[in-house]
């Protein structure tokens, strides 16, 4: 199933910016310390505020603003 992210979350030190694209049974979201991996995975799970953009799985559309 394809996963496609393009989201746009202000954070205390940086603006994270993400776009990426993915079709596989695995992916994975490697950084450092503090570069904004779990508020990626909470935008995208709809856990996090303030995120804009669109996250859609499949035919499935989980953000679009």
């Amino acid at each position: 199933m394809r996963l496609e992210i393009d989201v746009r979350l202000p954070l205390a030190r940086f603006d994270l910016e993400v776009a990426l694209e993915a079709e596989g049974p695995v992916t994975g979201i490697f950084g450092p310390s503090g570069a904004g991996k779990s508020s990626l995975l909470e935008a995208v799970a709809g856990l996090r505020g303030g995120v804009t953009g669109r996250v859609r799985l499949g035919e499935s559309v989980w953000l679009d603003s």
